[in-house]
C-alpha cells in the first residue's frame, strides 16, 4: 500500500468519525485497516474487543494501547494510559505497546514510547497528513537524517572561501592543475581533522603554520606546507632532511601517515595574504565535530560552485541510504547477530563473514553510501566483539585484543569527478578513525591511529565504460554488493556523451533504447556485474524504469544476464536532496542472480514477502506490457486525437473566432476543439474544420485563404509527413475524426487525481492529439476508463510527464485486461457512467471545472460516491468483491493480462 492510499484511507476514517459511521471504539481497528494490517489479525482483535465493551482499553500486543476519551480529556487519557504501564513485569512488560493513542473524535494524541515523540492535534482532520508518525506500528521506522551540525556547515563554507582564495592566488593554474588542487585540498582537510582528534598532537598543523610561515603575505606558506606533506610520507624521521624536508622542526614533529594520502608528489599552490589568513582561521574550527558522511558531500560543493547555495543538501539522507543497505545485507547480518546471542563460535563466524564483504558504489560521488555502509558494518562487528569480550570475562578466559577485520580497501567506488574521489577516500579514513575510537572502548590495547594501513579503492572514470569486475573483483570467498544513487537523466536532458554511453551498452541487446533514462545503464552494468559473480545490487532510480514503455525497452536486456529482483521499494517522493528536486518519484530496485531466496516489496507502511517481483515492481507474473495496435479486451478502437501541424493557423481562440465570424466566415467551418487542457480546465478553443468538398467555398473567404497559404508554406519546410499534406493545407495531418458521440480521455493528468479525467463529447467536437478519442463509443465505456482499476493500470504501465501521468491508447487502453461483459453488466456499467455524469452536471453548470471536481481536496462527496459505487460494481465483476488496495488490483490485472495474452498467442498460432 502506498502513501496516497494510506492518506485516502485516513481521510475516509476522519469523514466516518465526523458522520458517525465509525465509532470511537472502532477507531483503532480502522487505523489498522488504513495501514493495511493483516485482515486476520484485525478480525481477531475485533472479536476480542466487541463493540459492547465500549469503555474497554484495546491492546494490540507490542504495538498499541488505545483508550477512547471523553470530550476534552484526550491528554489526560493518554497520561492515564502511560501511568498504567508503570511497574509492569513479566509477560505484561514483554508485550508492552510501542504506541499509546486516544481520541475524542475531535482531538487526537499518540505517543511513541520507543522514541518519546508525540503527535497530537486539535483537529482529527490533520491525521492523514501526519500518517508517517504511526508507521513504526506497521514495521516502517521513521528515520532521522544524520544531524547536520553547525560545525559541518561552517567548515564547508569556510573551506569554500579558502578554495576560492587559492585559485585567485594562482591565476595560471588551469585544468592541468585540477588534480593537484584537489589533492592539496584533501591533504589540508586531513591535517586539520588529525590535529583536532588526536591523530596528530593537538593543533600541531596550525601551530606549525603560525610559527614556520610567519610572513603574513603568505610568501613562505607554500614552502612550509610542502615540508609538512613530504614529512608525512616518510616513515624514518632521521631520513626526512636528506629526502627534501627543509625544516628540522617539521621533520621531527610530524608522524608518518602512509595509506597513500601523501605519497604522490603534486604541486602545492602559492599563497597570498588572504589565503594564509583563511587557512589559519579554518584550522581554528572544531574539526573533531564533523560527520564524515555529511561533510564529504559538503566539501564536494567547494569545487562545484553551483552546489554552494545549499550546503548540506547534497547528500543522500540516512533514511534513503538505509533503504538500500538494510535489505541488501545489513538486516541479514543483524539477524545473524541476534541468533548468535553469546555463542562464541557463532559470533566468530559472523565476524569472519563481515570481514569478507566488499561494497562497491559505481556512482560514489563523495562517498556517503560507502561511509554509511562502512559505519554500519563496523557497528555490528563491534557489538560482536563486545559480546565475545563479555563471554570470555564470565568464563575467566584470556581476553583478546579485538582489531577490526573490515578494511577500507574493501570499499570501492567510481566517479568521473577527481575531487569527489579524493573526498571519498578522505571520508573513509575519517570514518575509520572514528569507528576505531568506538572499538577502543572494549579493547585492552587500542589500535594505533597511524600509520594508515590502507585506502578506499576509489577510481576516477566513467563507470559505464569501465569493467566493474575489474574495479571491484567478485570472488567466491567474498560477498560483493553494488549500491548507490546513479544519475537519472531523462532522454531530453542527455547530451551527446550520454547518448553514446547508452548506445554502447544497449545496441544489439534490445530493440529500442534511444528513449531510455540514463540510469538504465547502471542497471544493465549491474546485471552484468551480478552475472560475473557479484552477490547483488540495489540502486535508487526514478520510477520511470519500472513503468511505461521503458520497461519493455530495458528489461529484455537485463534478463539476458539471468537476474531477478530480490527486493524493491514502491514509488516514494524524493524530498531531501537538492540534486533531485522535491517531487521526483523514486524507487529502489535490487537485482541478484535468480535463486530461491525470499523476495520483498517495501511499501509506505509495511513490507511483504512475495513469490515474485516483476519489472513493474508488483507481485505478479513476469510479463512486459508492450504497445499494442488493437485492444487485448473486447473494447472499441481508441486513437490519438486529431493533429493539425499547422503552425497555429487552423486553431482559434475566442478572439480569432470572433474575427472570422465578423468577416462572414460561416459557423459550418468552425468547430469546438478539445484536448486534455480544454477538457480539464474548462477552456474554450476552436478550429477551422473544412471538408474536402467544402474547399472551394472556404477559399472565397480571404481570411481562410491567407491561413491556408501560411499552412502550405509551413508544411513545405517541415518534416516528411507534413510535406505530404502541403497541398491539402485545409486538412489536419492526423485526422481520425468521425461523426457522432465520442469518448475523450485526457492524455496528461495530475498524479494527485484518483480517477482519469474522461467524458462524453457530442457530435461536432474535434478532439485534438492531446487526448485519446473513442468514436461512436458506448456510454458504458466511460465507466471502464473512469474506474480506479483503470487508474491503477495507468499508474503501473503508463508513462509520465515529470510527475504527471501520460495516458496512451497503445500502451494503456489497448493493454487493459477486461473480462468479457454480459449485456446486463454493460447496462449496469452504463447506468454507473450516467450517475457520474449526473453528479458532475450541477457543478459544471456553476462553472466548476473537471480540475476542481477531481482535485482530491475539493471533489464533491456525491461525485466521489458515484465513483466508489462504480468501483465496487466493476471490481465485483473481476473477483466477486471489491479489491483491498491498488497492490491487489494490479496483482490480479497482471495475472489476467498474462492469461489473456497467452490465449491470444495460442489463437494466433
Amino acid at each position: 500500500m502506498n502513501t496516497i492510499e494510506i492518506e485516502e484511507n485516513l481521510d475516509q476514517l476522519v469523514q466516518d468519525i465526523n458522520t458517525g459511521a465509525c465509532s470511537l471504539h472502532d477507531f483503532p481497528f480502522r487505523i489498522m485497516e488504513a495501514y493495511s494490517a493483516s485482515r486476520n489479525e484485525v478480525a481477531k482483535l475485533r472479536m476480542k474487543y466487541p463493540e459492547a465493551l465500549v469503555a474497554s482499553d484495546i491492546t494490540w500486543p507490542k504495538k498499541l494501547l488505545y483508550r477512547p476519551a471523553v470530550a476534552g480529556q484526550v491528554q489526560n487519557t493518554v497520561a492515564s494510559l502511560r501511568a498504567s504501564l508503570i511497574g509492569k513485569k513479566g509477560a505484561a512488560a514483554k508485550n508492552a505497546p510501542r504506541f499509546l493513542m486516544s481520541t475524542d473524535g475531535d482531538e487526537f494524541l499518540a505517543v511513541d514510547l520507543k522514541t518519546g515523540e508525540t503527535s497530537g492535534f486539535d483537529r482529527l482532520a490533520e491525521l492523514p497528513i501526519n500518517y508517517d508518525f504511526l508507521q513504526p506500528m506497521f514495521g516502517v521506522e521513521r528515520y532521522k537524517p544524520a544531524p547536520e551540525t553547525a560545525a559541518d556547515v561552517r567548515a564547508a563554507r569556510h573551506m569554500a572561501k579558502f578554495h576560492d582564495a587559492i585559485k585567485d592566488a594562482n591565476p595560471t593554474w588551469g585544468d592541468e592543475h585540477t588534480h593537484d588542487l584537489n589533492i592539496f585540498m584533501t591533504r589540508i582537510l586531513f591535517c586539520m581533522f588529525a590535529e583536532d582528534t588526536g591523530i596528530f598532537p593537538a593543533k600541531l598543523f596550525a601551530k606549525t603554520l603560525d610559527r614556520e610561515a610567519m610572513q603574513i603575505d603568505g610568501s613562505t606558506t607554500k614552502r612550509v606546507i610542502e615540508d609538512i606533506f613530504l614529512a608525512l610520507d616518510i616513515a624514518d624521521k632521521e631520513a626526512r632532511r636528506g629526502q627534501g624536508v627543509r625544516s628540522q622542526r617539521i621533520a621531527a614533529d610530524f608522524p608518518y601517515v602512509n595509506g597513500g594520502l601523501f605519497r604522490d608528489r603534486t604541486d602545492v599552490p602559492v599563497f597570498n595574504r588572504r589565503a594564509r589568513r583563511l587557512l589559519l582561521e579554518a584550522a581554528d574550527l572544531h574539526w573533531d565535530q564533523i560527520h564524515a558522511d555529511i561533510f564529504g558531500s559538503m566539501i564536494q560543493a567547494i569545487v562545484q560552485t553551483d552546489m554552494r547555495a545549499d550546503f548540506g543538501m547534497h547528500y543522500t539522507s540516512l533514511p534513503n541510504i538505509m533503504k538500500v543497505l538494510e535489505p541488501l545485507f545489513l538486516n541479514s547480518l543483524r539477524e545473524q547477530l541476534t541468533a548468535a546471542g553469546d555463542n562464541v563460535k557463532a559470533l566468530e563466524k559472523l565476524v569472519d563473514r563481515i570481514s569478507r564483504i566488499r561494497v562497491f558504489d559505481p556512482a560514489c560521488g563523495s562517498g556517503n553510501f560507502l561511509i554509511i555502509a562502512y559505519r554500519e558494518l563496523r557497528l555490528i562487528e563491534t557489538e560482536a566483539f563486545r559480546r565475545l569480550r563479555d563471554v570470555k570475562r564470565k568464563g575467566q578466559l584470556a581476553l583478546a585484543d579485538y582489531h577490526t577485520g573490515i578494511k577500507i580497501s574493501s570499499f570501492y567506488g567510481i566517479d568521473p569527478v577527481d575531487f569527489a574521489c579524493e573526498t571519498a577516500k578522505l571520508s573513509l579514513w575519517i570514518s575509520q578513525y572514528q569507528m576505531n575510537k568506538k572499538l577502543d572502548e572494549i579493547c585492552t590495547t587500542p589500535a594505533p591511529a597511524l600509520p594508515l594501513t590502507d585506502a578506499g579503492n576509489i577510481v576516477v572514470g566513467n563507470a559505464l565504460r569501465l569493467d566493474w569486475a575489474a574495479v571491484c573483483p567478485p570472488a567466491n570467498s567474498f560477498e560483493v554488493y553494488a549500491i548507490g544513487n546513479p544519475p537519472y537523466l531523462g532522454s531530453a536532458y542527455q547530451d551527446v556523451s550520454h547518448k553514446a554511453d547508452i548506445r554502447s551498452l544497449f545496441q544489439g541487446k534490445t530493440k529500442s533504447y534511444k528513449d531510455l533514462d540514463y540510469v538504465a545503464c547502471w542497471f544493465l552494468k549491474g546485471a552484468e556485474f551480478c552475472s560475473s559473480g557479484a552477490t547483488g545490487l540495489a540502486f535508487v532510480s526514478t520510477n520511470s524504469i519500472a513503468q511505461g514503455e521503458q520497461v519493455s525497452m530495458l528489461w529484455p536486456a537485463l534478463q539476458r544476464y539471468g537476474v531477478e529482483i530480490g527486493f524493491a521499494y514502491e514509488p516514494f517522493k524524493w524530498t531531501n536532496n537538492a540534486s533531485k528536486k522535491a517531487g521526483v518519484i523514486c524507487v529502489i530496485i535490487s537485482l541478484r542472480r535468480s535463486c530461491l531466496a525470499p523476495k520483498k516489496i517495501f511499501g509506505a507502511a509495511a513490507s511483504r514477502t512475495v513469490s515474485n517481483i516483476n519489472a513493474y515492481l508488483k507481485d505478479a507474473p513476469n510479463v512486459l506490457i508492450a504497445k499494442r495496435s488493437r485492444p487485448i479486451s473486447s473494447l472499441p478502437t481508441a486513437t490519438k486525437g486529431n493533429a493539425a501541424t499547422d503552425n497555429g493557423n487552423l486553431i482559434l481562440d475566442d478572439l480569432s473566432r470572433s474575427q472570422l465570424t465578423a468577416a462572414g466566415v460561416p459557423d459550418t467551418f468552425i468547430k469546438p476543439y478539445k484536448g486534455s487542457s480544454e477538457f480539464i480546465r474548462g477552456l474554450q478553443r476552436w478550429c477551422l474544420w473544412i471538408e474536402d468538398h467544402q474547399i472551394d467555398v472556404a477559399l472565397k473567404y480571404p481570411e481562410i485563404r491567407q491561413r491556408l497559404e501560411n499552412i502550405r508554406a509551413f508544411r513545405q519546410s517541415a518534416g516528411a509527413q507534413a510535406k505530404q499534406f502541403a497541398d491539402a493545407p485545409h486538412r489536419f495531418v492526423h485526422r481520425p475524426h468521425q461523426s457522432g458521440q465520442a469518448l475523450l480521455v485526457a492524455r496528461v493528468s495530475s498524479e494527485r487525481r484518483d480517477y482519469i479525467p474522461a467524458g462524453i463529447e457530442e457530435d461536432g467536437v474535434i478532439i485534438n492529439d492531446n487526448a485519446v478519442a473513442v468514436y461512436d463509443a458506448p456510454t458504458w465505456l466511460l465507466s471502464i476508463v473512469s474506474a480506479r482499476l483503470h487508474t491503477a493500470w495507468l499508474r503501473a504501465v503508463g508513462g509520465r510527464l515529470k510527475t504527471d501521468y501520460r495516458y496512451s491508447n497503445t500502451l494503456v487502453y489497448n493493454t487493459f485486461p477486461l473480462p468479457a461483459l454480459s449485456s446486463d453488466q454493460k447496462d449496469a456499467l452504463e447506468e454507473h457512467a450516467l450517475n457520474i455524469l449526473r453528479a458532475r452536471e450541477p457543478y459544471i453548470a456553476h462553472s466548476k471545472t473537471i480540475a476542481w471536481l477531481y482535485n482530491p481536496e475539493t471533489m464533491p462527496a456525491d461525485l466521489l460516491q458515484a465513483h466508489r459505487d462504480l468501483d465496487n460494481y466493476l471490481e465485483t465483476i473481476y473477483i466477486g468483491r471489491p479489491f483491498k488496495d491498488d497492490a491487489e488490483r494490479l496483482e490480479h490485472l497482471f495475472k489476467l493480462y498474462a492469461r489473456m495474452t497467452k490465449v491470444s498467442a495460442t489463437k494466433a498460432a
